[in-house]
């Protein structure tokens, strides 16, 4: 399915594409699924930085946590942080290769 999303998004809008001609698709994960990221890097994206203390992980998902403590005082000093991988894909890389290695996954 998301090999699909992106050839729509990313191919250009001419008759024989039907495409959006995006410049940019951009995938965000929290750094420890490891799954996700991995299917991104698969589909041809690159990883573009970390979006440190991206967000407050609820009770009970400390597994995906970015492994720091909470400050002192913290109003919500018992919940983890968590950080956040930012990955993409560009027109660029999409027309130099990425559009051919993402047929080749679809093929299979």
């Amino acid at each position: 399915m998301i090999g699909l999303l992106l050839r729509y998004a990313l191919n250009l809008p001419t008759d024989s594409e039907k495409g959006l001609g995006l410049r940019r698709v951009q995938w965000e994960a929290y750094v420890n699924n490891k799954s996700s990221i991995g299917l991104a890097m698969k589909m041809g994206m690159r990883m573009e930085g970390l979006k440190r203390w991206a967000g407050v992980l609820q009770p009970g998902k400390e597994d995906g946590s970015n492994g720091h403590s909470t400050r002192q005082g913290d109003p919500r000093g018992g919940q983890c942080g968590g950080d956040t991988a930012w990955l993409a894909i560009c027109w660029d890389e999409w027309e130099e290769g990425g559009k051919k290695k993402l047929e080749e996954i679809l093929m299979r």
